[in-house]
């Protein structure tokens, strides 16, 4: 976790922006941290899901973009601040796809497209991609896939395995 943190601050900080830190309950209490977001005039935040739902729904939060994920996203209050659905396996380094969602129009809300630099492949029991339509399981490739779960080789077997058509990365 506390690795996972600090790769998510390192980041921000490196695409230019600031971490907020509350503590305690005033991080729990969307009335509070609508109030420090006008203050402090934040622009764009990424947030758990049920908390960003919580702000969306019950504040008037003046934001350019927020970005959910940590759960399916569900029906939401409609607001100018641009929506973006992320999702992600934590063994992903969290974010692997993310969508830009269409609050006039989109009610079952994908998970998106690939975040840059990575891929995903719904694949079948062997690990080749399944025709469009047909069921399967998602595989992601990309530079920020962990390396395997720490001192639990068979779960990492199981989990992390190389994809017969792209053998020269791992996916999860």
């Amino acid at each position: 976790f506390q690795a996972q943190v600090i790769d998510d601050m390192t980041k921000t900080l490196m695409a230019g922006g600031q971490i907020h830190i509350l503590d305690g309950e005033e991080a729990r209490n969307t009335g509070v941290i609508s109030g420090y977001i006008k203050s402090r005039h934040i622009t764009g935040m990424s947030i758990s899901m049920a908390l960003g739902l919580s702000l969306l729904n019950n504040c008037d939060v003046d934001m350019e973009y927020m970005m959910l994920g940590g759960e399916k996203l569900t029906s939401f209050r409609r607001t100018p601040t641009r929506i973006y659905n992320g999702y992600g396996p934590t063994e992903f380094t969290v974010t692997s796809s993310f969508h830009l969602v269409n609050q006039e129009k989109d009610r079952d809300i994908p998970i998106g497209r690939p975040v840059p630099n990575t891929w995903s492949f719904i694949c079948d029991e062997n690990g080749y991609p399944v025709p469009d339509g047909e069921i399967g399981e998602i595989c992601l490739v990309g530079p920020q896939l962990a390396l395997g779960y720490f001192g639990q080789e068979e779960k990492t077997k199981k989990a992390f395995v190389n994809i017969p058509f792209n053998s020269s990365q791992n996916s999860s």
